[in-house]
Parts: structure tokens; C-alpha cells; sequence
């Protein structure tokens, strides 16, 4: 089983770090209040207890998430989560240097509940920009944050069922049809 403490209230994410060292998790959908001080994100304590019981921080696409002007465009809510996951990965450098990129991952919440800027078709956006962003992500460490983390966290934490090895599906490139 893999835990899910997105909607888990401050106390409540001690209480699991505290009690199941080692136990799978995630924040599937987050953002994270140094960059945009909203209650319902993440304050650098919390990030960086998560990332040091190795959880994954997922960054997410509203608008509590990410504070964008009132009149934001798509092209500024992927500016923001881009602001977010660079953030987010220096954050968790400081846990693990060098591997911040380990431990953060996309997170929607496109379940038309919550506003959001953009839809799915967006997330190519975010990876180009991400390239763009002059930051020290390669291509490599990019290809973790948009899904090759979360692809890890399943096959380290859920049982095996005769699926294809963990590197190579966590590896696929072009919808599957060339492996690497």
C-alpha cells in the first residue's frame, strides 16, 4: 500500500513520519508555501521531513497551490509550477545533494473541482519549460520529475504481478513503443 498525505493536515503528516519510518508515500498534489502561502501547501519543515523519509512531492496546477494573478494565463500557471518544481528540487537538495530531482514529481488535481489554469494538454508545457528554465535539470533529472518517480514509488512499493522489470517500463520513452 503506498500512503497519500496530499489532503493530511499539518499534524497528521508528523504523526505518519513519526509512526511508519520507511513506509511508501507520497503528496501527490501540493505546492508549497515558500513560494505561494497557501494553507493547504506545504511549509519547508514538512518538505524537507518528507524528502528525508523519502517521499515524493507532487506539484500541482491550481490555484491554492501556485498564487497566480488573479488574471493568469495558462502560460502563467506554467510559469509558476515551473517556479515551484525548481524550488521544490533545491529544497530537497539540501536533503539529499545532488538528488532533489528524486523526490519531486508533477501532481494535477484536474478533477474539476479546484480551478486550474490549463488542462493535461499543458503538461508538455511545464517539461519544455523546465528544459528552458536555465536551471541545472537535465533531461534526465526532468524525465524523473514528470513521471519516472512516481514510476519508481509503485514498483518499489506495490506487489509484483510478472510486469515488465522496473527499469525498463520506469524507462519507457514514446508511449511505450521504444525502450531504453
Amino acid at each position: 500500500m503506498i500512503i497519500d498525505l496530499a489532503h493530511a493536515a499539518p499534524q497528521a503528516i508528523a504523526d505518519f513520519l513519526d509512526a511508519w519510518p520507511g513506509a511508501p508515500f507520497v503528496v501527490s498534489h501540493t505546492g508549497l508555501r515558500s513560494v505561494c502561502n497557501s494553507a493547504r501547501n506545504l511549509d519547508d519543515a514538512q518538505v524537507h521531513r518528507i524528502v528525508a523519509a523519502g517521499g515524493i512531492v507532487g506539484i500541482g496546477g491550481w490555484n491554492q497551490a501556485l498564487c497566480p494573478p488573479s488574471n493568469a494565463s495558462a502560460g502563467d500557471y506554467v510559469k509558476k509550477i515551473i517556479e515551484t518544481i525548481i524550488h521544490a528540487v533545491a529544497m530537497a537538495d539540501l536533503e539529499h545533494p545532488g538528488h532533489g530531482h528524486e523526490f519531486v514529481a508533477l501532481g494535477s488535481d484536474f478533477d474539476g473541482w479546484v480551478p486550474v489554469g490549463f488542462d493535461a494538454s499543458g503538461w508538455p508545457l511545464i517539461t519544455e519549460g523546465l528544459l528552458r528554465a536555465g536551471s541545472r535539470l537535465g533531461q534526465a533529472e526532468i524525465e524523473r520529475i514528470i513521471g519516472g518517480n512516481v514510476c519508481r514509488l509503485l514498483f518499489r512499493s506495490l506487489p509484483d504481478n510478472g510486469a515488465l522489470p522496473q527499469a525498463e517500463l520506469c524507462n519507457a520513452r514514446r508511449s511505450g513503443a521504444e525502450r531504453s
